[in-house]
């Protein structure tokens, strides 16, 4: 909720991309996840000196941007259950969705150890994913050539 309300179009942005699928964000998603894990497991394994909290800062940052890419999911999921393009309805879509994924992360054992790291995984996937979308350069054709009717024969 906290996403939508400070970067709507942003978020609007993580829902299309949630909404490319689940398993090529979760995919996605591995790669900063287990490099984030091994790279806080092995600076904890030496600790030394202020590295520790340093890294200990860095994983909840993370975490909390992987939860900000979770607001894209509870977005689509909201939009799905209760469609509707008001704006004042997207609100109620983002906390209804979010109400309703947070509910099953609550779920003893399955939603702790299961969909709750994949939730924080996927919506790490979705902000990479979405960074490599923004990245791309729509093709566009040739400014040089316009068609009109002349240049079809049609007259």
């Amino acid at each position: 909720m906290v996403c939508y309300a400070l970067a709507p179009t942003r978020t609007q942005d993580y829902r299309d991309t949630a909404s490319c699928g689940v398993i090529p964000n979760l995919l996605i998603g591995l790669i900063p996840a287990v490099v984030t894990f091994f790279g806080v497991a092995a600076i904890l394994q030496a600790r030394k000196g202020p590295a520790v909290g340093l890294v200990l800062a860095v994983a909840g940052l993370v975490l909390m941007w992987s939860l900000i890419g979770a607001g894209g999911i509870a977005l689509l999921v909201g939009d799905r259950l209760w469609p509707g393009d008001a704006p004042e309805h997207k609100r109620q879509q983002i906390l209804r969705g979010g109400a309703l994924i947070m509910g099953c992360c609550l779920l003893p054992v399955i939603g702790w150890f299961v969909l709750l790291p994949a939730l924080a995984v996927t919506g790490l996937g979705i902000l990479v994913h979405g960074f490599i979308r923004k990245q791309r350069v729509p093709s566009d054709p040739s400014p040089h050539h316009i068609s009109s009717e002349s240049d079809t024969g049609k007259s």
